[in-house]
C-alpha cells in the first residue's frame, strides 16, 4: 500500500546449503533497495546459518509439517503481508506459502509441473538445466525483477562482533580445517583416507582441527581418525555454532571436506579449499570461488578441476555421475557411492601439496 515500507520475504530451498546459496540474491535485492525489508523464512534450527547477515531483516520460522493449529496461525499473521515473495524451491507446500504470504510471486517450476504453480506466479525459472549452477538459478529469480546479479556467498558470522570460537589462539598460528563426515553416506569418503590425510597434514607442520555437528556416531569416526594421528589433530565437532564454525575455517591455512556446506563457507571465505565430490553435479553444486563473477558455472559436471581457491577432487567409476544420490537410487543406501571409494588417497595428497603455501609443501 502506498506510503508502507516495502517487504519482502524469501523462502529458499530446505536445505543449508540452499539457503547460504541464496545469500547473493539477499545482497542484491538490499543494494537495490536499502530501505526494504527483506524477512527469510527457513525451517527450525537453519537460522544459525544467516547469523550476522546484516542483508536481511528478520527470519520467520515454519514447522516442516506444521498442524493444523499452526497453519492456522501462520495464515492469521502471513495472509498477504509481504509485496513480494520469492522462492527457489518447486514443491507444492512452498508454491502455496507463495500464494498465500505474497502479493506479488516469483518462484522456481519444474519443466512438466503443475500448471497451477505457473498460474499463481508473476514469473518463473524453469528448474532442470543442469550446467547452472544453483547460485546463477538464484541469481535468474532476481533478475526476473530487476535486480542485478550478485555473486558473494554470505557465510554466518558471530552476531555483534562477538567472538564465537572458544578458539581465540588461532588466530596467530597456522593451521588446517577437515570436515570428513555426511549425514548422507553417498556423500562420505574412507576412513582410512580421511586417516591418512589428517596424519600427513599434521606431520607438515599444520594442527588440523576436525569439524562436525557432534552425534555420537559422528564424534567416534572422527575418534577412529584421530587414533595415531599427531598430537596436533583435535575434533572439536559439537562445540561450535555454525558461526563459530565459519569464524574458524576463515583463518584456516588449507580447508578439506566434502560436498557440504562448510565446503561452501570455506570458499566464500577465500580459504585454500579442497572439495571431495561424488554423483552430484559439480557444475551445479560445486563450491562457489571467492572473487568469482560470471554467468557460467566454474565447473564441468563431472571430474577434477580447480577454479580460484577451490579444488574439487572426484574419483571416476563405471556407473558415471548419476545425481541419485546412491546407487540403488536411495540417498540412505548404506554401500556409499563408488565415485567416492573411486577417489585415492594419492589424488588428494597432490592436490594438498598443490593447495598449500610452500612452507608446508613437503
Amino acid at each position: 500500500m502506498a506510503g508502507q515500507q516495502k517487504k519482502i520475504l524469501i523462502f529458499a530451498k530446505p536445505a543449508i546449503g540452499d539457503i547460504l546459496l541464496a545469500t547473493p540474491l539477499m545482497r542484491s535485492i538490499r543494494l537495490a533497495e536499502p530501505d526494504v525489508i527483506l524477512d527469510v523464512m527457513c525451517y527450525p534450527g537453519q537460522e544459525a546459518i544467516l547469523e550476522g547477515n546484516r542483508d536481511i531483516d528478520n527470519i520467520v520460522t515454519v514447522e516442516r509439517r506444521p498442524r493444523w493449529s499452526q497453519s492456522l496461525d501462520m495464515l492469521r499473521r502471513l495472509w498477504r503481508k509481504y509485496d513480494l515473495m520469492i522462492t527457489n524451491a518447486a514443491d507444492d507446500r512452498v508454491h502455496l506459502y507463495l500464494f498465500f504470504f505474497g502479493r506479488q510471486r516469483v518462484s522456481v517450476t519444474l519443466p512438466n509441473g503443475a500448471a497451477w504453480k505457473r498460474w499463481i506466479t508473476f514469473a518463473s525459472v524453469v528448474e532442470g538445466h543442469e550446467d547452472q549452477h544453483a547460485l546463477l538459478r538464484n541469481n535468474q529469480l532476481g533478475n526476473l525483477l530487476g535486480y542485478r546479479s550478485q555473486y558473494e556467498v554470505v557465510p554466518p558470522v558471530p552476531a555483534n562482533g562477538r567472538t564465537g570460537s572458544p578458539l581465540p589462539r588461532l588466530r596467530e598460528s597456522a593451521y588446517a580445517v577437515i570436515h570428513p563426515e555426511a549425514r548422507l553416506p553417498y556423500k562420505r569418503w574412507t576412513l582410512a583416507g580421511w586417516a591418512a590425510v589428517t596424519r600427513h597434514l599434521s606431520q607438515t607442520g599444520l594442527p588440523v582441527y576436525l569439524t562436525g555437528a557432534g552425534g555420537a556416531d559422528e564424534r567416534q569416526y572422527h575418534r577412529d581418525i584421530l587414533q595415531g594421528s599427531a598430537q596436533t589433530a583435535e575434533s572439536v565437532a559439537g562445540e561450535l555454532s555454525f558461526a563459530a564454525t565459519s569464524e574458524l575455517i576463515a583463518g584456516a591455512t588449507l580447508y578439506l571436506g566434502i560436498d557440504t556446506v562448510n565446503s561452501h563457507i570455506a570458499a566464500a571465505h577465500g580459504v585454500p579449499t579442497i572439495a571431495l565430490f561424488g554423483p552430484e553435479k559439480p557444475a551445479r553444486w560445486g563450491p562457489w570461488p571467492a572473487g568469482q563473477r560470471s554467468e557460467r558455472s566454474p565447473w564441468r559436471n563431472s571430474g577434477s578441476q580447480r577454479a580460484g581457491n577451490v579444488l574439487i577432487i572426484q574419483g571416476s567409476a563405471a556407473c558415471g555421475t548419476c545425481v541419485q544420490g546412491a546407487c540403488l537410487r536411495r540417498r540412505d543406501h548404506g554401500s556409499g557411492c563408488p565415485l567416492m571409494a573411486g577417489i585415492s588417497i594419492a589424488q588428494v595428497m597432490q592436490g594438498i601439496q598443490s593447495m598449500l603455501p610452500p612452507e608446508f609443501r613437503t
